[in-house]
């Protein structure tokens, strides 16, 4: 039952890029902020992927690095 609460109320991220306009839309939604942020592509300096390691799994997570380092 907590393990649902939790990603019924965990924060959402979905990153969308359109080359056509050169732009990438980050949007964040939550229970209570639904945010969307826009920045052009040439901002984007690299793409990380962080890996957290559990007890018998392992997590991974895509990280967009941007000029103004958010």
């Amino acid at each position: 039952m907590a393990i649902s609460a939790f990603f019924a109320t965990s924060p959402v991220t979905i990153c969308t890029f359109y080359k056509s306009i050169d732009k990438v839309f980050i949007e964040r939604k939550s229970l209570r902020v639904n945010e969307v942020i826009e920045h052009p592509l040439e901002n984007i300096l690299r793409f990380d992927i962080q890996e957290k390691q559990f007890k018998y799994s392992k997590a991974y997570r895509a990280v967009i690095v941007l000029k103004s380092f958010k």
